[in-house]
């Protein structure tokens, strides 16, 4: 008797939901999945409920076992008091996770949101330490987990982070939009009842986002804060947010800073826009930063596309701040339709609202105006880099590629500087004019009383006193989309310009040499060519093993013969961190030990010199 009666007490705790917090691993899908018997939760809607309703004790993860339909909207909102909760493939497993929700939220647009865990306003809660990862390996990189909206969803049915939410990762998942919303990924800072909720430390990398190409006004990365009755703009600047290495296709906004945006960095991302109508279009814009001394990061990006009937900008820049604009490649301008009129932009500098200031360092970008001829040989504008004249704007311009192509049907130019209130400098560049003898095909010009349309380097430089060291030679690419330089460049002197303390790695990460090439890329240092007793012919640097690593890694070496040697780490963006050797080695197999105890995740390079030549690698730190 007394046994039934403890088992009915047990029961009725159970049957009340006096669970334990969740901890550890579960599995979210269907039956019989690949990991054998049915799983925990049949949905990531439930799965979500159960850290809300039971809360965590520890680490969580949801490994996702197969295909879901989810046909709630989900919102995941919830303080982790320092646990990490990962959502991800289970091992092996390509994953298909649609969202399906007829119906739109009565208050939180969404159809997966972090940062609230209901439809309600009320229900913000700082979230942190989230992990979306949709690789199905531990530390992988490939995109085995796409997230979906079916075509009949509700509109508002995207994804997003909102408020507060801060350690956040999305990576390596594919984002795909399959019905008429506008937003692909919605990332929101607010300010309700007097109080800032923004985010920070987000990063948003390694994945693809597609938005839906008949939506009009389509865009795929959005910062956009929430406005309306009870909102009003925060007073703390969300940031940093890192937007890194994504593949993005949109047709109007490829990355929109819209509202409220703080320090932010878009570094490796590759952009395509295919705007088919009339409207204005932008590779990456930036406008209504919260001051004037906000930090961004405009770094490694590939537009490869620009295709639009209207208005369209590569980079166009209109709020205030300091732009580091660095190792971007920008070209593949196209022209949809019939349009009347047409206006089309590399990088745009433009007036900031009163009273703020933009500061801008255009570094090793490369433009490339690639030959354009509008239907019916409309009236239109065309502009490689473009600087609003204006006392609150700075501009320095140095180590760029810029080349303005056969584009005659145009009033075209490669530079253009809106009068004299602004400050520029510029130098050390490569700017062409391919066809100067075309009636439109322009150099550049400093508008405004006296301007004039010039055609070369040397009236360039005789009117405006800019770029008395930059060079005017045409220039070969080995890929035309992401404008890497070609081999046959390195004999080309007038390539090279001093290395800038601002910029030591190029597009793809590798280290600049001092001089170095001007553009996006830097030409290949040679491992063959070395002095006899220099250098061996045998000159190799293996890869990290193992990779990813914590807290420690292992680096080999080899050398034909004695050699003096300088390995070396540096973080991403070039600045040296640690020296591991510094050397005279014997020939043969050197191992190394690198001990990242003291540093955060993230991706670091190690570069091997001697003799004048080196070898780069890169590795990866996860803790």
């Amino acid at each position: 008797m007394k046994y039934l009666y403890t088992t009915l007490i047990i029961m009725m705790f159970s049957v009340a939901g006096f669970a334990q917090p969740l901890v550890g691993t579960y599995y979210v899908g269907t039956a019989d999945t690949p990991q054998g018997g049915d799983p925990d939760f049949a949905t990531l809607f439930d799965a979500v409920q159960a850290l809300h309703t039971e809360g965590v004790s520890g680490n969580v993860r949801f490994l996702i076992t197969g295909d879901l339909e989810e046909n709630q909207n989900v919102f995941l909102g919830i303080n982790t008091d320092g646990s990490t909760i990962t959502i991800k493939p289970a091992p092996g497993v390509n994953a298909l996770v649609t969202f399906s929700s007829p119906t739109a939220n009565s208050n939180i647009n969404g159809a997966f949101v972090i940062g609230a865990s209901s439809d309600d306003w009320d229900s913000l809660v700082a979230t942190s330490n989230i992990i979306i990862d949709g690789s199905n390996e531990e530390d992988g990189t490939l995109r085995n987990l796409t997230f979906t909206t079916s075509s009949n969803a509700a509109t508002s049915n995207y994804f997003r982070i909102l408020g507060s939410s801060s350690d956040v990762e999305w990576r390596n998942t594919s984002m795909i939009i399959g019905q008429e919303s506008f937003e692909v990924l919605l990332i929101s800072p607010l300010r309700r009842n007097d109080t800032d909720w923004v985010p920070t430390n987000v990063t948003v990398a390694n994945n693809l986002l597609v938005s839906k190409q008949t939506r009009t006004s389509s865009r795929a990365i959005n910062i956009w804060g929430v406005t309306g009755t009870g909102f009003e703009a925060p007073q703390t600047v969300p940031g940093p947010i890192f937007i890194q290495n994504n593949d993005i296709q949109a047709r109007r906004y490829g990355i929109w800073l819209r509202e409220y945006s703080g320090e932010t960095h878009i570094t490796g991302n590759t952009i395509e826009i295919n705007e088919e109508g009339t409207l204005d279009a932008f590779g990456i814009l930036v406008e209504n930063s919260l001051d004037t001394n906000t930090k961004f990061t405009i770094s490694g990006n590939a537009l490869t596309k620009l295709q639009g009937g209207g208005n369209i900008w590569g980079i166009n820049l209109r709020a205030g701040g300091v732009y580091d604009l660095h190792n971007n490649s920008i070209t593949g301008f196209e022209i949809a339709g019939t349009p009347t009129a047409l206006e089309f932009y590399g990088v745009h500098v433009n007036t900031p609202p009163t009273p703020q200031t933009i500061t801008v360092n255009a570094y090793h970008n490369s433009i490339v105006m690639n030959d354009l001829v509008a239907a019916g040989d409309a009236g239109w504008r065309y502009r490689g880099f473009q600087s609003n004249s204006n006392a609150r704007i700075t501009v320095d311009f140095r180590n760029n590629i810029l080349i303005n192509g056969d584009n005659s049907a145009a009033t075209s130019f490669a530079y253009y500087q809106f009068g004299a209130a602004s400050s520029v400098t510029s130098d050390y560049n490569n700017i062409l004019v391919a066809n100067p003898s075309s009636a439109n095909t322009f150099f550049g010009r400093l508008s405004g009383s006296g301007g004039t349309n010039l055609l070369t380097l040397q009236a360039w430089t005789d009117e405006t006193g800019l770029d008395v060291n930059s060079s005017s030679i045409l220039v070969d690419f080995a890929d035309e989309s992401k404008l890497r330089l070609d081999a046959s460049m390195s004999t080309s002197v007038e390539l090279k310009a001093p290395r800038l303390t601002a910029v030591t790695v190029d597009q793809a990460g590798q280290l600049r040499a001092d001089p170095t090439y001007k553009g996006s890329h830097e030409l290949p240092e040679s491992t063959s060519v070395g002095q006899p007793g220099d250098v061996a012919s045998q000159f190799i640097l293996a890869q990290n093993y193992p990779n990813p690593f914590n807290p420690s890694t292992t680096i080999q070496f080899t050398l034909d013969s004695a050699a003096d040697v300088n390995l070396e780490i540096y973080t991403i963006d070039g600045r040296r961190i640690a020296t591991l050797v510094n050397e005279v080695r014997s020939a043969g197999t050197h191992n190394v030990t690198f001990d990242a105890s003291n540093l955060g995740s993230g991706m670091y390079l190690y570069r091997l010199t001697s003799a004048g030549l080196s070898l780069t690698g890169r590795m990866t730190l996860l803790k």
